[in-house]
């Protein structure tokens, strides 16, 4: 098997994890098809994470797609993780199945991944709420902060890389919506070769709705920093972690003073 798109074109598997997206995916994957990028592909894989509302039916039979089926929902990062291990070529490209990926950069990763390990989708412009938005500005820039390499967008979903690097992170990622960062903190860490691809992240359909948790998926992004800072970057973590400590301390000395 070859190492590299550029010498098997067809060795990239576009891997989509979806639940309860019966609304979104059809047209997704025929916007896909339009866009002609899947001609690039090996193939594009749908990882249904137990959904209830007939998703994995809305596309059956559909040239060129493979269903893998949870039997209940085990969770955003599970259903990633199924997709990397069911993949069977040299690379994968991450796209979610909610509409806000624009299929047209497909063809800027399939052509980054000729020669980088792990390309990495920057948002450009997001059009979520001003919380959120701010919520990722500040888990980036605690990120940076701690390893000290550039991670423009830590929380998007939207990413390619050559599978064998990603198989030993998988026993170890978390299964919720902290999969995201801990993923790309890790590529970042062992990747040799990175790119990126800026793209535009668009709205999800009318009429459906996000399953994202502002506070309770924050603090899993937050946590999954912390195990990455562990493992790669434990001195300046705890160093940071002191600071933090030491400026709560003096706040709360200034108060009573």
């Amino acid at each position: 098997m070859a190492d590299s798109v550029h010498n098997q074109s067809n060795q990239c598997t576009l891997i989509i994890p979806v639940f309860n997206e019966r609304g979104c995916l059809r047209p997704l994957l025929e916007e896909i098809f339009a866009s002609g990028h899947h001609r690039k592909l090996h193939e594009i894989l749908i990882v249904d994470d137990g959904s209830t509302d007939g998703t994995a039916e809305s596309v059956a039979g559909m040239a060129g797609v493979r269903v893998v089926r949870h039997e209940r929902n085990l969770g955003y990062g599970f259903a990633i993780r199924t997709g990397i291990l069911n993949a069977t070529t040299t690379h994968f490209i991450k796209f979610d199945g909610d509409g806000q990926h624009p299929p047209d950069c497909l063809g800027e990763f399939i052509e980054a991944l000729r020669d980088k390990d792990y390309v990495a989708g920057v948002r450009y412009r997001m059009d979520i709420p001003r919380t959120r938005r701010l919520g990722n500005i500040l888990l980036t820039a605690t990120a940076r902060l701690l390893f000290g390499f550039p991670e423009p967008d830590l929380t998007s979903g939207y990413y390619g890389a050559r599978r064998h690097l990603t198989l030993s992170l998988l026993e170890t990622v978390p299964e919720g919506f902290g999969f995201t960062a801990h993923f790309r903190l890790s590529m970042l860490c062992r990747a040799e070769r990175v790119g990126y691809v800026r793209y535009l992240c668009r709205p999800r359909p009318t009429g459906t709705a996000s399953k994202l948790r502002p506070v309770a998926d924050g603090l899993r992004v937050l946590l999954a920093i912390a195990a990455i800072g562990w493992r790669h970057a434990r001195l300046r973590l705890l160093t940071l972690a002191g600071i933090l400590v030491g400026a709560i301390a003096l706040s709360i000395w200034a108060a009573r003073w």
